[in-house]
């Protein structure tokens, strides 16, 4: 927003031109990606609203994520329909990359349900069933969809859910969010057995992991329409495991029997049907589903129809409608102004590195920025509107700009937490001292007592940022979270050291590695040299570094005794740099490398002890917990013993007895289960 009068606490967005994009309000932001209302200008006075959405900064260098992101994109592009989100374009600016797509003047069906629950008022029965209809329409297509060859794209959703259900002020229903859905045309595979989408609208084939269809779509949107025409949850239960538990085993009479005063015999017929647990007995495809219920409208005599949809709509959200004209009242005063400032933010220049890495393109702005930070090279170059390679002193109006003088001694031999040595801008070190000097841990434990799985656990699901030390004997590992993401670890064991490593995985051999470290000097790390001697492209050492960081912290799980320290007020030191881990898949990798007597003497302690399963868990939903680990849970009994629920899974023939430590470790350190009298420590939530 451009501002809003009504909250003074709300931050206040400022415009800016990102590539040909002028972005004039932030409309929201995702787990993935944030989205801007923004304007596209042509020739005599066109002028296009659109939206932007941008990959977020910390995700830019996630190659998982830029590939969803791009398959995204591909896909929906593939897609011309009334009822599927349009996507016009799909670039890279700035060092993000982007989806231009229609701009939806609207809401959600989540902020539909959300604001009539709020009002206390039931969606009318032709608006709910106007709405999964139209929705239906537009999966019809999806499914069917096909490439210009003519052959078939097989495109499933799996993120069918309110939130991606957009309503247009005019009455439109399109679907949207294509960011996890499978088709012929991604780039990348999901594999069995892990889970994607909303829980509460999965189906009973998706929660276990099994091979999903079309039809898997056709299933959430029953859900759907059952939770629009009764305005409640089908699907609810007092953690993920009991949600997931229902949708397997398609618990839903209970709740239709408490809301069989709002649906009709009728109705909860063809709701069900579309809920059928096995794929085959429901209907087979969306235009089934919308068939039967275009029949029943027919025999109710109802007319849905998108001004009706229009009326509930602007009535509904009166207010916000007024707040938004209000914004949108300012964008002819910041249009003009940014225009008339535009061919400063042309992105018109490129960079270009002494050892050759490129930047941009980017505006005059962004490369002033640049250039403030670096110092003067006489091997740099610049380009102009993509002309030739020239000398930065040739382009008079890059002259003015300062140049930076900042340069960072890298430094030899082991990793060092208690000195880190930068450099000023007259090449003297400056040292920073041991943080812990001046600051005493909030908490203090040991292993063994708590696992690393655990700890790590609880520090993700709270989204704790600050520094976790742990230490047995002389070795010691520093990790800097983030948000409850440890996306930077310092470690004093040499093995660690990110040469050490690359030969240690067959990347590159010793010899090379004495040669990178002869080159190491206070302007270039290590990492540096590999890419400017072009032994690692720069995706490649990125990659690594990711794989390093993944075994330092792999390495801490089979710890089975240290002390642990939390610094919340530490921060990873400037220079070091932080990279995304996936938490969740990390979590499950360091769990299945333990072997049978690490977790065989970790229960020891534990060992007169019964297991129950927790009803209220510090989960998070972003932790994909495997399927089959799931099963093993519905397995073990209430108020069995760690050797009682062990034996259980081994008899059932499904898990080795190794594995059967595995699985039960995963569910009692994710907390799916504990022991009885437990009471395990909680870091405060954010």
């Amino acid at each position: 927003m451009l501002s809003d009068p009504n909250n003074s606490n709300k931050p206040v967005f400022e415009p800016y031109w990102y590539g040909r994009y002028l972005l004039l309000e932030q409309i929201g932001v995702g787990g993935m990606a944030e989205v801007f209302r923004a304007r596209s200008f042509g020739v005599s006075g066109f002028v296009k609203e659109l939206a932007i959405k941008k990959l977020l900064s910390r995700l830019v260098d996630d190659q998982e994520f830029v590939d969803m992101f791009i398959d995204e994109a591909k896909l929906m592009a593939a897609l011309t329909h009334a009822n599927v989100l349009q996507v016009f374009d799909l670039g890279i600016t700035q060092g993000h990359y982007y989806i231009a797509m229609e701009f939806i003047h609207g809401k959600d069906l989540l902020d539909l349900l959300a604001m009539s629950s709020r009002k206390r008022k039931r969606i009318p029965p032709e608006i709910a069933l106007h709405i999964v209809m139209e929705m239906l329409r537009g999966l019809h297509y999806t499914h069917n969809a096909t490439d210009v060859a003519g052959d078939p794209l097989k495109i499933v959703h799996r993120d069918i859910s309110p939130s991606n259900i957009m309503l247009t002020y005019s009455g439109g229903v399109k679907v949207g969010d294509f960011g996890i859905a499978k088709s012929m045309i991604q780039s990348r595979s999901t594999q069995v057995g892990v889970q994607k989408g909303k829980l509460g609208y999965m189906s009973p084939e998706q929660v276990t992991g099994q091979k999903i269809d079309h039809r898997s779509d056709v299933f959430a949107a029953g859900v759907i329409l059952y939770e629009t025409l009764t305005m409640t949850r089908l699907f609810k239960a007092k953690n993920d495991l009991d949600v997931m538990l229902k949708i397997r085993d398609l618990q839903i009479e209970d709740e239709f029997e408490r809301t069989k005063k709002r649906l009709d015999e009728t109705i909860r017929e063809i709701i069900k049907k579309a809920l059928a647990r096995k794929p085959k007995n429901r209907y087979q495809t969306a235009d089934d589903f919308r068939d039967a219920l275009n029949d029943y409208c027919f025999h109710k005599k109802y007319k849905p129809s998108a001004n009706r949809l229009t009326k509930y709509l602007k009535n509904l959200f009166k207010s916000e409608i007024e707040k938004e004209c209000s914004s949108r009242l300012q964008d002819p005063i910041v249009i003009e102004n940014l225009l008339q400032t535009h061919n400063e933010t042309l992105p018109v220049y490129r960079y270009k590195e002494p050892a050759g890495p490129l930047h941009g393109p980017m505006n005059r702005l962004q490369i002033a920025e640049l250039l403030a930070s670096r110092a003067a090279d006489d091997e740099e170059r610049v380009s102009v509107e993509n002309g030739p390679w020239i000398r930065l002193e040739s382009v008079s109006e890059l002259r003015p700009i300062p140049r930076g003088d900042a340069k960072k001694r890298e430094i030899k031999g082991r990793s060092r937490a208690d000195e880190l040595e930068t450099w000023d801008a007259q090449d003297r070190p400056l040292t920073i001292k041991k943080q812990t000097e001046k600051h005493d841990p909030a908490i203090a434990d040991r292993l063994g007592r708590l696992s690393f799985a655990r700890l790590l656990f609880q520090m993700f699901s709270a989204r704790v940022t600050g520094r976790l030390t742990v230490q047995r004997k002389d070795e010691w590992k520093h990790l800097f979270f983030v948000n409850g993401v440890p996306g930077v670890i310092d470690s004093n064991n040499e093995k660690e050291l990110l040469g050490n490593f690359l030969v240690n995985s067959g990347v590159i051999d010793e010899q090379t590695r004495q040669k990178v470290l002869q080159a190491v000097s206070n302007k270039k790390r290590f990492g540096d040299i590999l890419v400017s001697k072009h032994i690692l492209a720069p995706n490649e050492l990125f990659s690594q570094l990711n794989k390093q960081l993944e075994e330092k912290l792999l390495n801490l799980f089979t710890w089975p005794e240290a002390v642990w320290k939390w610094y919340p007020s530490l921060r990873s030191p400037k220079g070091m740099i932080a990279l995304v881990v996936d938490v969740g898949a990390l979590l499950i990798k360091g769990t299945s490398q333990l072997s049978r007597e690490f977790i065989h003497g970790f229960y020891l302690q534990k060992q007169n002890r019964k297991l129950e399963r927790i009803n209220k868990r510090t989960t998070n939903s972003n932790i994909l917990i495997p399927a089959r680990a799931l099963s093993a849970a519905s397995l073990i009994r209430f108020k069995d013993s760690s050797d009682e629920a062990i034996q259980n899974l081994v008899a059932s023939k499904r898990w080795t007895e190794k594995e059967a430590y595995r699985v039960l470790f995963l569910l009692t350190e994710l907390e799916i289960l504990h022991f009885i009298g437990e009471l395990p420590m909680r870091f405060p939530e954010k």
